[in-house]
């Protein structure tokens, strides 16, 4: 499952109850089935999702993780020192670091993104101090809903991995995937089935779904609450790359 991550956004209960025991069988079963990546981020459950991973990875399991914003920033019109001010960024991922029993991360993004701040690297710059210290190994931004905008090379060339969404309601991404992978920049897409809604009606199977993402090379992340989507998934990918 090389480009799969497990999501762990709905390992709080946000939208069905998970247990924390649930949780951590859950973790550990997708690890026996290959599965060793996991988007998780601060803001799940207050840092519980990252304390409930730390008791299940190792050090051989690859840990994407963000950094929240102080509150949740508007697409347009808003200042980066006013949700990520000087000194925050090093705070919030050392916090993630004490959860995660890590003295590294692998990789870092910030959760949270404006339009307003495309060329402005303030706070990308804590990022890259980490990453110089060896704390962490790649950083990155996450992309919000209707972003719809290219990234100035300013952007780019400081960050090694964006996460998007790709569904039904956000697809700008597909404008600009070559773009980004001739930067050398890898790619995350996220909520593919838009917490399930896209599944309701019938008009998406799974299978159509990650099947038609896996041919753009890229990474991508999944939420899994049951064992037998963990078993569904990676049968569906196990194909996909056979094909």
């Amino acid at each position: 499952m090389n480009n799969l991550f497990f999501g762990t956004w709905e390992l709080d209960g946000i939208l069905k109850p998970v247990s924390d025991k649930k949780a951590r069988d859950l973790l550990l079963y997708a690890k026996s089935h290959n599965i060793n990546k996991f988007d998780t981020a601060l803001a799940y459950g207050a840092g519980k999702v990252e304390r409930i991973l730390s008791e299940v990875i190792n050090d051989d399991d690859i840990i994407l993780t963000k950094v929240p914003a102080i509150t949740k920033p508007t697409i347009d019109e808003c200042f980066v020192d006013d949700y990520y001010p000087a000194g925050y960024v090093k705070k919030m991922v050392n916090t993630s670091m004490k959860n995660l029993s890590r003295d590294f991360i692998d990789i870092v993004l910030l959760h949270n993104w404006s339009r307003n701040w495309d060329g402005n690297v303030n706070c990308i710059k804590e990022l890259l101090e980490l990453k110089d210290a060896k704390k962490i190994r790649y950083i990155g931004i996450s992309l919000p809903n209707n972003f719809n905008l290219r990234l100035s090379e300013d952007i780019i060339r400081n960050i090694d991995y964006i996460e998007a969404p790709l569904n039904k309601d956000n697809r700008w991404i597909l404008n600009d995937i070559d773009f980004y992978h001739n930067k050398g920049l890898k790619i995350v897409l996220r909520s593919l089935f838009l917490q399930g809604e896209v599944l309701k009606n019938g008009e998406f199977s799974v299978d159509e779904i990650l099947l038609n993402v896996i041919k753009y090379n890229t990474f991508i992340t999944v939420g899994m609450t049951d064992f037998s989507q963990i078993d569904e998934n990676v049968k569906i990918l196990e194909v996909g790359r056979n094909e």
